[in-house]
């Protein structure tokens, strides 16, 4: 059965028609309210084809702000994520950002879904339960110019915390309120310089090979936790690859 929808009307009514026999759960969604994949659930019988059902919505928090560059220029696209603070350390706990679990320390997990910038780089959150939260941008399309052409470098946009810190224990925590939109104000997004990383993949006679999957791999654990977009790719017809945003 296709999920269908309707829009409640002036007394808050709604009626959905067409649904056969069985179970079916009622979700509800409304800006400022929170909602988003809460619902009852209602079964139907050829006895009883109408069943009533009431769904008690609560009010939310909304955040609004904005994603600059480091120049001030407003960042589109970017994804900016609203989380929770956990202090666990033992195994069995929520798995979140960059720490497995049995790890001690903070961790952060996101709530809701994330908010996507537009044009000028403004974000509005969803409705979220009032309290606490860190927000995390991310712009993994993001990519700086060369610095001079031919050379390779670049500069690549790295996960952010409000106001503009890579680090997790420098973020800065604001708080939602029920019934209101907070302004948090801007996050300024942290950039670090990306390499291209190319060559030639030869057979033992020295014949170039196409179609090998080459992957770059980090030469320490300690640089698991950073992006690298672009780390694997795959030789040409003349067995020349190249692997972009390397950091």
């Amino acid at each position: 059965i296709r999920p269908t929808s309707v829009l409640t009307d002036a007394d808050g009514r709604f009626v959905l028609t067409g649904l056969g026999p069985g179970q079916h759960t009622v979700q509800v969604t409304y800006a400022g309210y929170i909602g988003r994949g809460a619902g009852v659930t209602a079964t139907t019988t050829t006895e009883a084809p109408t069943r009533e059902a009431e769904v008690l919505m609560r009010t939310g928090g909304v955040m609004h702000g904005r994603v600059l560059a480091a120049d001030g220029a407003p960042v589109e696209g970017a994804m900016v994520f609203a989380q929770r603070r956990v202090e666990q350390g033992r195994v069995g706990t929520p798995v979140a950002e960059g720490l497995a679990p049995g790890v001690p320390g903070p961790r952060f997990v996101s709530i809701g879904a994330p908010a996507q910038t537009n044009a000028q780089g403004e974000f509005t959150t969803e409705a979220v339960e009032p309290g606490p939260y860190y927000l995390r941008a991310t712009a993994p399309s993001i990519q700086g110019r060369e610095p001079s052409p031919g050379s390779g470098i670049t500069t690549k946009a790295l996960p952010t915390y409000l106001p503009g810190t890579t680090e997790p224990a420098a973020a800065l925590q604001t708080t939602a309120r029920a019934g209101e939109s907070a302004d948090v104000g801007d996050i300024r997004l942290q950039f670090v310089s990306a390499f291209r990383v190319g060559g030639v993949v030869v057979d033992e006679t020295g014949q170039p090979m196409e179609g090998v999957r080459v992957r770059l791999v980090p030469a320490d654990a300690a640089r698991d936790a950073l992006p690298m977009t672009g780390s694997t790719a795959h030789s040409a017809a003349g067995g020349e690859f190249s692997l972009s945003g390397v950091l």
